[in-house]
């Protein structure tokens, strides 16, 4: 399953599809303890959530994230990233699991909370209080698509040159 030259954390340590089965269960989205594990036990629900809502587990005094780890417990290897179908990552339901390269992970990802224009690749341009750029990153490179005297047209610009350089991606 792995395209990617580097080893992942899980495959660097040893996580595999047989030790995730030897200590727990999964059920609709989470790993289920199947024996005591330190304060743990059975039939307790493995991991926590962290401060960035996702769940994590510890193995061998190590965090893995628990969508890697339901990943592996299905595939039996984990790509570089993983992809939550709906938007949502405290769902880690199998179904709800893609992989995904990271170019297209973060097309898809949630605009900043420090836009202030409201469209994702839109801003005012600097020094002008009624000029609009559009840009929109490929390859690691940004792509001037063009400054506008009016917010809809450079909003229209960006939206046709994604149709246009991204391949669809599944969007919540």
């Amino acid at each position: 399953m792995s395209e990617h030259k580097f080893k992942t954390k899980e495959e660097k340590n040893g996580i595999t599809r047989e030790l995730l089965y030897s200590k727990f269960q999964y059920s609709n989205g989470t790993l289920i303890y199947k024996s005591r594990c330190g304060a743990r036990k059975s039939g307790d629900e493995a991991g926590y959530t962290k401060q960035s809502g996702y769940k994590s587990i510890k193995i061998n005094r190590v965090n893995y994230l628990l969508h890697r780890l339901i990943f592996i417990y299905h595939y039996g290897a984990a790509p570089a990233e993983i992809d939550h179908i709906d938007g949502d990552h405290t769902n880690n339901r199998i179904e709800n699991l893609q992989p995904i390269t990271h170019q297209d992970n973060i097309r898809k990802s949630k605009m900043y909370s420090s836009n202030k224009s409201g469209a994702v690749g839109v801003s005012l341009a600097n020094g002008y209080n009624d000029r609009w750029v559009a840009t929109l990153r490929l390859d690691g490179k940004a792509i001037h698509l063009g400054t506008f005297h009016n917010f809809k047209e450079a909003v229209r610009s960006r939206k046709l040159a994604e149709s246009k350089y991204y391949k669809q991606v599944r969007k919540a």
